[in-house]
């Protein structure tokens, strides 16, 4: 059973669609930090990668399209990895803040590479459907908590 009915074209060209869509935002952000504070970019962003990323758990199977434009959504979260980084570095003192900012990187890198082996687990586990399904439903949670972290980083200080 498949979950989204694709030739190897038409995968390699939603996939090339991901990839572009994700490193364009980088540019995008870079613009976007002129006009709007980082909290409220990567509030917004988070926000919406939340939104569909729980939309695609309920039914992984809507379209290419959809999916594309979720995946996209998610790989331009790792752009705000950067921003956040950048905002973190103007709260810490100057003797701390390689220490900080190497464990909060540090951490990132732990997230995502334990998520790749959990992922694989669930897609051996379960037939292709609930798999997305359990793994775009982690995601949307991951996220969800991270963003309840970010947003309430000034009462943590």
């Amino acid at each position: 059973m498949e979950v989204v009915k694709l030739s190897s074209q038409q995968a390699a060209n939603a996939f090339a669609a991901v990839s572009a869509a994700g490193t364009l935002t980088g540019v995008v952000l870079a613009l976007a930090m002129k006009r709007w504070s980082a909290g409220s970019i990567v509030g917004a962003l988070y926000g919406v990668a939340i939104v569909l990323t729980t939309a695609l758990a309920f039914d992984p199977a809507q379209n290419v399209f959809v999916a594309a434009i979720v995946l996209s959504t998610l790989y331009s979260i790792s752009n705000c990895h950067t921003i956040a980084l950048a905002e973190a570095q103007e709260h810490i003192s100057a003797r701390r803040r390689g220490m900080i900012l190497g464990v909060l990187n540090g951490l990132g890198f732990v997230g995502v590479a334990s998520s790749s082996p959990i992922f694989g687990m669930i897609a051996r586990s379960l037939e292709p459907s609930p798999a997305f399904t359990a793994m775009f439903a982690a995601t949307a949670a991951v996220l969800t908590g991270s963003l309840v972290l970010y947003m309430f980083r000034s009462r943590m200080r």
